[in-house]
């Protein structure tokens, strides 16, 4: 039997990308990890000095980590590419030539959107959703945030109403919304 243990501190709360032949895994303090596949050893740890808000992605044989403030390109020796400062990052999606990435900017849902090219990494658009409709559940917790997803030029955002907002525009197509529940694309 082949088993090696890794001290990993504090958790692991995301599920892991695949990254060429190596599983890429973060933990909630900022702890970077990457196994190989086959045998499941070490390659390399980072310390990113932000808390993780959510899983990495894979994204032109990189990672994309997003933090409490950035977002990390990091390539698969563990090198940082580069980095893009939010306030408030809650999430990623990626499209065919962008990036699009939530900021929750209020106490409970992502409320500000952008689309940034992948290739110059400038902002695109910018959507702010607004939620004077809706009330304020006192069940929602930061915590718990909605992750984008997009598919055929439509980006996803969920929360405590669903929106589907045409990639190319930024402008909201359709939006559903819940007193209570949160709503969560998948």
């Amino acid at each position: 039997d082949n088993y090696s243990e890794l001290s990993i501190s504090p958790q692991v709360e995301y599920p892991p990308a695949i990254l060429n032949d190596d599983v890429v895994f973060s933990t909630t303090n900022g702890g970077l990890y990457s196994l190989d596949c086959e045998s499941g050893t070490l390659n390399w740890e980072k310390n990113i000095d932000y808390s993780v808000r959510t899983a990495p992605c894979v994204v032109d044989k990189c990672l994309l980590l997003p933090t409490s403030s950035y977002l990390y390109k990091i390539d698969a020796s563990g090198s940082v590419c580069w980095t893009l400062n939010f306030d408030s990052l809650s999430g990623v999606a990626i499209g065919d030539n962008q990036i699009f990435v939530t900021e929750r900017t209020g106490k409970f849902d992502p409320d500000r959107i952008h689309m940034i090219d992948k290739g110059d990494l400038g902002t695109i658009w910018t959507n702010q959703r607004t939620y004077q409709d809706l009330p304020r559940s006192d069940n929602s917790h930061s915590r718990f945030t909605s992750h984008p997803v997009y598919n055929n030029n439509v980006l996803y955002v969920g929360g405590r109403e669903i929106s589907a907002i045409d990639s190319e525009t930024g402008n909201v197509l359709w939006k559903s919304s819940s007193n209570n529940s949160r709503l969560f694309p998948t």
